[in-house]
């Protein structure tokens, strides 16, 4: 290193130095700049290919608005499907909040779901299916959704009870997967009971997808309301968490009804 008599760099020395400086400086900026544009690029991208994805998704689950339709048993608020009209005078009303595609709630469903049905099937307590559909954004899919429109089809067809069970039996093993247009449109149909112009009444509504804006409703009226999770389960209004349900000796329908009755106070 040249340096004066006095140990000190010469001024050839130092300005060598600061140009060489200046010289990683500059490197240095031109990698960050790289890195920088490369990075928003990535970003840019991933939003783009996530509008993408979401148009395709909220494609696939639009209907024409001109051709939709309401099913007989949705609730005047929108809020529901009633399982059974026939116990509407009934003193206790059982609210059910769901996603097809929530593994804990298809426990729930093998659990508990033939209890909800004899109820039903005894008109013991007015049973509300609140069938929602936000999974469709955790999973980055549709199924939900899809799921929904077909049971609320279904419903078109006196035949939201079996389809729905329906549904849930044929629930993916990996959460996620989803369902196919075959399997909600044709195979869930058809194991359902639901055969002849039924059945071409249903494939109607569910290919054309005329419930769709029920479904979306539905999702919009009861997070609203504040339930943003499911399973969720109410007795007149009043919550019986999953907890207490688990708890049950016997899920029996006369001991899930009287669980809900006590709830509700009738009991």
């Amino acid at each position: 290193m040249a340096k004066t008599t006095n140990g000190r760099m010469t001024r050839r020395e130092i300005l060598r130095r600061q140009q060489e400086a200046d010289e990683r400086r500059k490197r240095l900026i031109k990698v960050i700049a790289i890195v920088v544009a490369v990075v928003v690029v990535i970003a840019v991208v991933a939003v783009v290919v996530t509008k993408v994805s979401e148009k395709r998704r909220q494609d696939a689950i639009a209907g024409d608005a001109s051709a939709q339709i309401k099913p007989p048993n949705l609730t005047a608020d929108g809020s529901a499907i009633i399982a059974d009209p026939g116990a509407a005078n009934a003193a206790l009303t059982i609210d059910i909040h769901e996603d097809f595609q929530c593994p804990i709630c298809k426990q729930a469903e093998d659990a508990f779901g033939s209890a909800f049905d004899q109820i039903v099937a005894n008109n013991q307590a007015l049973v509300r299916y609140h069938i929602r559909s936000f999974l469709d954004v955790n999973e980055r899919n549709n199924a939900s959704s899809l799921a929904a429109i077909g049971a609320t089809c279904a419903d078109t067809v006196g035949k939201f009870d079996s389809y729905h069970d329906t549904v849930y039996a044929h629930q993916p093993a990996v959460e996620g997967t989803g369902y196919t247009d075959e399997q909600l449109g044709t195979q869930f149909a058809q194991e359902a009971g639901i055969t002849g112009a039924d059945l071409t009444k249903f494939q109607q509504c569910y290919n054309n997808r005329q419930t769709s804006q029920v479904v979306q409703n539905m999702e919009s009226i009861n997070l609203k309301a504040g339930v943003d999770g499911t399973p969720a389960f109410f007795a007149n209004g009043k919550s019986v968490s999953l907890q207490t349900l688990s708890a049950l000796t016997s899920t029996d329908a006369a001991t899930v009804l009287a669980t809900f009755q006590k709830a509700a106070g009738l009991s």
